[in-house]
């Protein structure tokens, strides 16, 4: 092994020893991260089914954001299923699998999920849990240093609203569509916000946008 993945094996022994001392979910989230880090998605989901207090839905995210930034698509998918096994009203959980769903050719799966997205009976305004946890800890920071947070307002902000556009419309590249259609696939950890909608507006907006996918996709089956 390399000398960086050696000290990520040794990192991983500490923790797991860390983490039979003190079952915490904080341990366990350490150690989860270890194991996507290495590649060894079997054994991240072998250890989520045994975890099943495992249930803070930032950690689900998380685990499934970080193995889409290492292109792990299959075992992504397979992280969103459990998550929403756990809870099925994570919504942002929903765009992600239905994102993966077309990446991995499972089109009529990935199409009912996104009506179940498209038809949420939910606030636009409500906040996915990651934009929940943004949001929390720019207040943390503003308050310790005796300040107003810097609050973005979708219905307010012609910028984040922008922002959401350009964002969706990268899901060509993603999806290798039209003149993309030969790039090398991937989700790079800067890439991730393609999937990543902040509330229940944002989500819908994907909605109708991996529905334009699909179609494209479809099409080029036949």
């Amino acid at each position: 092994m390399s000398e960086a993945a050696d000290d990520l094996e040794t990192a991983l022994q500490y923790q797991e020893q860390l983490t039979k001392l003190a079952d915490t979910p904080e341990n366990r989230n350490r150690e989860l991260r270890l194991l996507i880090s290495m590649g060894q998605m079997d054994r991240v989901e072998a250890t989520l089914q045994r975890m099943q207090g495992f249930t803070d839905p930032l950690d689900l995210v998380e685990m499934i954001d970080r193995a889409m930034a290492k292109q792990e698509m299959t075992a992504a998918q397979r992280f969103c299923e459990l998550a929403l096994e756990k809870d099925a009203g994570l919504w942002e959980v929903r765009a992600r699998l239905a994102s993966l769903l077309i990446v991995n050719d499972e089109l009529d799966r990935a199409e009912a999920e996104i009506e179940t997205i498209a038809s949420l009976d939910l606030p636009d305004g409500t906040q996915s849990e990651k934009r929940k946890d943004e949001l929390a800890k720019a207040k943390a920071r503003a308050s310790s240093q005796n300040r107003t947070p810097s609050v973005q307002r979708p219905d307010i902000d012609g910028a984040v609203w922008l922002s959401r556009t350009q964002n969706i419309s990268q899901l060509a590249y993603f999806f290798k569509l039209g003149r993309y259609a030969n790039v090398s696939f991937g989700f790079s950890s800067s890439a991730r916000g393609a999937v990543e909608p902040d509330d229940v507006a944002h989500a819908k907006m994907y909605a109708e946008a991996l529905r334009m996918v699909l179609a494209e996709k479809r099409g080029n089956a036949r």
